[in-house]
């Protein structure tokens, strides 16, 4: 019952993120690039079962691989991006010809993965260094144990 209540909740997490950003994704890139003033969620309807079903199997990707946070984190980073291109080529407010919409395309992309990859690598020098402080605390005990 607590396997399947914490599956269930990272279940519903990832939903939650996945949706979340990509919903910010269209609401930033057509307000900021194309200039719209609302959002337009015309195919909402196709969109929210793709993003469960995207969900769902990255739930199961992790629980089955039991990989690190960090390719956790890298991996629905990619698939969010997918999911965003993917939403935007059949929507139409993508225009992969346009130039100035690959490079601000290109230029977004390099730094959220640039700020993903330093949020992580700050958050895992924090843990090593935790975890020396409690090595060197143990190792003093040891020795002063010892005489």
């Amino acid at each position: 019952m607590t396997k399947l209540k914490n599956l269930l909740i990272s279940l519903l997490t990832n939903l939650m993120i996945v949706s979340f950003v990509v919903l910010c994704a269209e609401i930033i890139i057509g307000a900021l690039i194309f200039g719209q003033k609302s959002v337009i969620l015309s195919n909402f309807y196709i969109q929210a079962p793709i993003l469960f079903v995207v969900s769902i199997l990255l739930t199961l990707f992790y629980q089955i691989n039991k990989m690190t946070q960090t390719i956790q984190v890298l991996t629905t980073y990619v698939t969010i991006l997918l999911l965003i291109y993917l939403f935007g080529f059949f929507t139409g407010w993508f225009a992969f010809d346009n130039l100035k919409f690959v490079i601000i395309s290109l230029s977004l992309n390099a730094v959220g993965l640039t700020i993903t990859i330093i949020a992580l690598l700050l958050k895992r020098k924090k843990q090593n260094e935790l975890l020396n402080r409690q090595l060197s605390n143990i190792k003093e005990r040891a020795y002063n144990e010892e005489d």
